[in-house]
This record gives structure tokens, sequence and C-alpha cells, in this order.
């Protein structure tokens, strides 16, 4: 990971975008060719930053995400940030790591993805003393969200890493704890547009005797709102600026945004 990192240092312009200007700030998302950390690399772009993506696969899989302009002004690296091959610092430029990590399976596969592979980002972040961290976490459910039902390896996992972040950065580090985060979503060829079914359900969430609902622990799980992938998006580049108060930031927060 770190070694990889390490031809920040080297990098060159790319057409008419200069890429890692030491004049510039840097963040690096640890998933970012998937959904929410895409997303994610597209906001900071817009932002000005200088972007790298950390991830098994390396570039994004859709023809139609790559073919988008932003694209082209994220460094897209390949590797497993397990392997802990980690040699050389982060560049002076870089402000934050964004580690954004998540995906379903068995308990002991989500304990390791949501899990052990975040940790690991933190905790090497933390070593070669990145300023800020921020994680991508999941809405603090009453019952779901504290290790029960199939779900449990998922949610048990994000919350060690929640526990890692407040350790190692206690004063720099933040998490954000979304429900279900919709936006278009692209598979392959397609563009899957889950706020056909994600809008109206915020709509309806919002509705303050709604809301009230939602404060109970068998409803919270329907009737939590979700959350739009460019609130999201927002959040989290804000909070790799050092632009956000909060340590946690809910559901609302992150509508805020």
């Amino acid at each position: 990971f770190f070694e990889m990192l390490s031809i920040l240092k080297l990098a060159r312009p790319f057409g008419k975008c200069r890429l890692f200007s030491s004049r510039h700030k840097t963040i690096l998302v640890v998933g970012g060719n998937g959904y929410v950390g895409s997303n994610i690399c597209r906001v900071g772009v817009e932002h000005g930053l200088q972007v790298v993506s950390l991830s098994r696969s390396g570039q994004v899989q859709s023809p139609l995400l790559a073919e988008q302009d932003w694209v082209k002004h994220v460094t897209w690296l390949k590797g497993d940030v397990l392997a802990r091959e980690w040699k050389t610092n982060l560049t002076s430029d870089t402000v934050a790591v964004v580690s954004v990590v998540g995906a379903f399976g068995s308990n002991d596969f989500m304990e390791k993805v949501c899990g052990d592979t975040n940790i690991a980002a933190c905790e090497e972040a933390s070593a070669a003393g990145v300023p800020r961290f921020v994680f991508i976490s999941a809405h603090d459910y009453k019952l779901i969200g504290h290790g029960v039902g199939p779900l449990k390896g998922y949610f048990n996992g994000k919350r060690r890493v929640e526990k890692c972040v407040q350790q190692l950065y206690p004063s720099t580090g933040h998490v954000l704890q979304p429900g279900f985060v919709y936006g278009t979503r692209y598979h392959g060829n397609k563009a899957i547009p889950l706020g056909a079914v994600g809008g109206p359900l915020a709509a309806l969430c919002a509705l303050p005797p709604v809301k009230a609902l939602a404060g109970l622990p068998l409803l919270d799980l329907p009737l939590t709102s979700p959350v739009p992938v460019e609130s999201l998006a927002a959040a989290a580049v804000k909070a790799a600026l050092g632009e956000v108060d909060k340590a946690v930031l809910t559901v609302d927060d992150i509508l805020q945004h």
C-alpha cells in the first residue's frame, strides 16, 4: 500500500490536469472504485483535490463509469490493504485517508472485509502520520446494528473499526453512519437507478410522524431515512479536509451536506 503510494512523489501532469502537485492537497480513498468510494473520488476531484484510490482491482470496472471525465483525474492503485506491505510514508500533501471497504457474505467474511481491512487502513495511516482518517460505517440500528441476526459480522466488523478510529484519531477521526445509500450505481454496462426507490422513501422518512416512529427499536430499520450518495460523498470529503466538527456523523448529519 504505502510502497505503491511512493509514486505520488513522481507523478506527472495528466492532460490538462496536474496530478499530485505539491501545491495541492491529496486524499487517498481505500475502496475507491466501489459505489460509494467512486463518488467520494469524484467529489474530491470536483473540490480540486488530488485523489488516489486503492483497491484490490485497481481501476473502476464499469465502462459507463470509466468514460466519465473525472475518472482520468484519479490515480487508481491496485493492492491488498491486508497484505500490509507498507514500506514508505505517504507524501506530505496527503491530508487524509478515507476508508470505505465493505461487503456482504458469511459472518467471518464480513468481519474480515468490513472490519479487519478498514482497521488495517486506519492503523497504517496513523503509523504514517496521516493527519485525518474518515471511515464510512453504517447506521447504528438498535437491533441488527449490535451483533444480532444474519448481518452480525457486517456490523460487528464496522463497530470494531469505529473503536480503532476513536483510539488512533481521537480528535481528527470521523465516522459516518449512513443507512441505505441511494444514487446511480454502475454495474458493468448497466446504470442502476437506486434513487427510484431511495428518493421517495427518503421523502416519506422525512415526515415528522415517520421520524418519530423510526426511533422505536423495531421500526428504525425500515424507517431510517436513506441517504443520497451525493450527500455522503460530500460529507466524507469535508471531513477529510477538517471542515466537519463532529467525530460521528449520523444520518441526519449526513443529510445536511
